[in-house]
């Protein structure tokens, strides 16, 4: 059955962080270029970095057109991991020689992964069974996946993985807090144990790669066969890529409208709003909770539908997402995503 997340934060429950030691085994063997074999490539169409259409860039120097407009996604075989490796319009912006605050506390610092303007979430569905699988994106979304497509792997790359690792699990047991106590007292012991459960059962879902190689307009990140189950990517399996930029700092915010507004989890996203800003994409719609801020998703040019209208496609009132549909590399043999 499809899980979908509805007005809650509920929706962790069906995602996971991986521990060390997937990282552990992606320490010997995998310097850049050797050993690889091409698993698929998915192609992207230049210039489509403004999400729905009306998607404006922030009011910023070190944020503009193309720097998010994600042009591909390769998988390549290594040793025991895959490497997707995606290209964007324009370079990647390190962050070195920048400062956070006015204390001249230095970006790549705290940006340690040789990126922070963006975001890649990668839903992917490996077992191809329809209505199996979670529809949900991450916080700060404010989009789903398309039932068809439903997942049960995310990978999630972002320029402060523990970050956001981190904030995931303490909103979940936050709530798990809030809901016990409405029945009775809670503990110490029992809140560290439920500290401990969440981190467990987030464990093979999700994944934050810290490997990561930046160069020019790529950047690589490593996957662990182990994520995976034992296996490389297949291009057999169903994947959904969407990009957004993203924000270092994490913030809870106050969002929506009437029956909308509820304090949210932003996801380390920048959002859209009404306008311009220089922390928010403009060319947000007014009084409009569930425009998404995706900035680019993975659509190949002859797919039924334009990202345009994929994103453009929701209902705020009847609080729908826009849904977006997965791509299957392996699809045809003509392989009419390239």
């Amino acid at each position: 059955m499809v899980s979908r997340w509805k007005a809650s934060t509920r929706w962790i429950w069906n995602l996971s962080v991986m521990g060390t030691a997937c990282v552990l085994l992606l320490a010997a063997g995998l310097a850049f270029g050797a050993g690889r074999e091409l698993l698929f490539e998915i192609k992207d169409p230049f210039g489509d970095d403004h999400g729905a259409g009306s998607l404006r860039y922030p009011t910023r120097s070190d944020l503009n057109p193309g720097d998010l407009d994600l042009l591909g996604l390769k998988a390549f075989r290594v040793k025991d991991a895959t490497l997707f490796r995606a290209t964007f319009a324009r370079d990647i912006r390190s962050g070195e020689g920048e400062a956070i605050d006015g204390l001249g506390t230095p970006l790549n610092e705290v940006a340690r992964l040789g990126f922070y303007t963006l975001n890649i979430d990668l839903y992917i569905d490996t077992d191809r069974v329809p209505g199996a699988g979670n529809v949900t994106m991450l916080p700060g979304r404010k989009a789903e996946v398309a039932p068809p497509d439903a997942w049960e792997k995310v990978i999630v790359l972002t320029p402060r993985p523990d970050v956001l690792r981190n904030s995931l699990e303490r909103l979940r047991l936050r709530e798990w807090k809030e809901d016990e106590r409405r029945r009775r007292s809670v503990n110490r012991d029992e809140v560290k144990q439920e500290r401990r459960r969440i981190r467990e059962a987030l464990q093979p879902l999700i994944y934050f790669p810290e490997r990561v190689v930046v160069r020019g307009r790529t950047i690589d990140f490593y996957v662990p066969d182990a994520f995976f189950g034992g296996v490389p990517a297949d291009a057999g399996w169903s994947y959904v890529v969407a990009v957004t930029g993203a924000r270092i700092e994490q913030r809870f915010e106050l969002g929506g409208f009437g029956k909308y507004s509820r304090e949210s989890f932003d996801g380390l996203v920048l959002p859209i709003v009404p306008g311009g800003d220089t922390e928010a994409f403009g060319g947000g719609e007014e009084n409009d909770p569930l425009q998404p801020p995706l900035v680019d998703v993975l659509v190949p040019k002859n797919a039924p539908r334009t990202q345009e209208q994929i994103l453009g496609y929701y209902n705020s009132y009847e609080q729908q997402p826009a849904q977006v549909p997965g791509v299957v590399p392996a699809a045809s043999t003509d392989n009419p995503y390239n």
